[in-house]
């Protein structure tokens, strides 16, 4: 019987090792793939509702928002998806330009096979009335229900960013001594 190799179970060794230790890199990497393909799929949806709005177009925006949507506004207002699109027809003479932005987006899929997606991020706000413009910035959280092939808004909340609400003042000079 021939004694074993010593150089190959050395490189027995090395390869071992060297799986063992990028499987975690390559997980990483595969889930890091899978995150920024959550956020770009879903910033194309927030785009999708921007655009909806941004050019009054119903249907766009029927395609968005699931038909048991609600929506509660920076202000508390609380919607559902007929009154938003009542709202795009209202304001036709004051047009208002908005902006999302996806930060990060988080998937479960549910114990009856329903997915859910809870979409986080920012957002501008510009509305025109006459010569006023408002420029209202926040963060938004929307909830996102996964049925058949799309994805449809179920919920969806927005803030304010505090700074928004604070009156500018001017600090005080300070004494030059």
């Amino acid at each position: 019987m021939r004694p074993p190799n010593i150089y190959s179970h050395f490189l027995r060794l090395a390869l071992a090792a060297a799986l063992l230790f990028s499987a975690p890199t390559l997980r990483a990497q595969q889930n890091a793939d899978v995150i920024n393909k959550l956020i770009s799929d879903f910033q194309g949806i927030e785009n999708s509702w921007s655009d909806a709005i941004n050019t009054h177009n119903q249907y766009e925006l029927e395609n968005v928002l699931n038909t048991s949507f609600v929506g509660i506004s920076a202000d508390g207002k609380v919607t559902n998806r007929d009154q938003q699109v009542a709202a795009m027809y209202i304001s036709k003479n004051s047009p208002s330009i908005l902006t999302q932005r996806v930060l990060t987006v988080s998937e479960y899929a549910g114990a009856d096979g329903a997915n859910i997606a809870i979409v986080s991020g920012t957002y501008i706000l510009k509305t025109k009335d006459g010569h006023d413009v408002d420029d209202e910035r926040g963060l938004f959280t929307h909830i996102y229900l996964h049925g058949r092939t799309t994805w449809t808004c179920i919920h969806s909340q927005r803030t304010i960013i505090i700074n928004q609400l604070l009156p500018k003042t001017k600090l005080p000079a300070t004494p030059k001594h």
